[in-house]
């Protein structure tokens, strides 16, 4: 998407526009004049004095993940295979699609964009011209940098705003949301996934889990249209086995073998009520629609999905 369509908020002052002009990124407010820096073609919107990101690291790893992913096609398809494509995500979008094909021209933001998540491939490429995503480092899928805590955009900009596999990586949670939140026009949508029963990954840079019913009041201040789970007690069984095998043996390598062995585990989830896999669940999805009308304490203990 061109970043002209979207208007931008200086993340310092929260007055000025960001301007794009000559190759550089200024804000507009006269008292700021805040210049951002550009790295690897990517404008750098991040207040630095308060975000956990590091200027100076950030700078000299030329805005690189310290998180290093590998992909390549084949590699890809062997994950697939063994792992599954998002069988979940793929469905939770296609009914989020008809929704959105009813906006003309809508505007989607993916939050921890830097990599096309797992069922997600489709999508891009249906909604490729109305997507803008943004991450804490650079690379060719990521239109600009920043912190999701402080997302530089004006209040009410987005139809549609997809957060997956981001919320456990982010130091507040509810903050991020909160900014989600803001930057959604009324009635906008919001998908999320976030891991409940899942062991550490991305080692320092993993903070926080959710049960379905935490998954759900972290949005109370969004209607429900769908949640659930996604990968069930099968899942969650295959991830313990791997984790247990590494930790025996010390070893990250065989985590990663015993996971390829026990792979078919996550077969078991379609066995498995619906009510079981949510309080087993690997990871819980999110579908809602930004709401004035925050759910209460009482509500969420009504929502309760899972089978006790």
């Amino acid at each position: 998407m061109n970043l002209n369509r979207i208007k931008f908020l200086c993340p310092v002052c929260k007055i000025g526009d960001i301007d794009f002009d000559n190759g550089g990124a200024f804000c507009s407010d006269i008292e700021c004049k805040k210049e951002f820096p550009i790295i690897n073609k990517k404008p750098v919107l991040i207040d630095f004095e308060k975000s956990v990101i590091k200027k100076e690291s950030f700078i000299q790893s030329m805005g690189k993940s310290e998180v290093t992913r590998i992909e390549n096609r084949v590699f890809t398809l062997i994950k697939r295979f063994l792992f599954g494509s998002g069988g979940v995500t793929k469905k939770n979008l296609k009914y989020i699609s008809g929704k959105i094909h009813e906006i003309k021209n809508p505007k989607i933001l993916i939050v921890g964009g830097g990599s096309i998540g797992s069922g997600m491939t489709h999508f891009y490429k249906e909604f490729n011209e109305n997507i803008l995503a943004f991450d804490i480092y650079t690379n060719s899928k990521l239109d600009f940098v920043a912190d999701a805590h402080d997302i530089p955009v004006r209040d009410n900009t987005f139809d549609l705003i997809i957060v997956q596999a981001v919320l456990e990586h982010v130091i507040d949670p509810r903050a991020v949301v909160d900014q989600c939140n803001r930057v959604l026009k009324t009635n906008g949508l919001i998908y999320a996934e976030t891991p409940f029963m899942q062991q550490v990954h991305e080692g320092a840079y993993d903070f926080t889990r959710f049960t379905d019913s935490g998954h759900r009041f972290l949005f109370k201040n969004f209607s429900i249209l769908k949640s659930g789970a996604i990968g069930g007690v099968g899942t969650t069984l295959m991830w313990s086995i791997s984790y247990f095998f590494g930790g025996l043996f010390r070893s990250a390598i065989m985590r990663k073998i015993f996971r390829v062995l026990f792979f078919w585990l996550r077969f078991i989830d379609f066995l498995v009520p619906v009510n079981q896999n949510i309080d087993g669940a690997s990871g819980v999805f999110f579908i809602g629609k930004k709401s004035i009308t925050p759910i209460s304490e009482n509500e969420i203990i009504d929502y309760y999905q899972g089978a006790q």
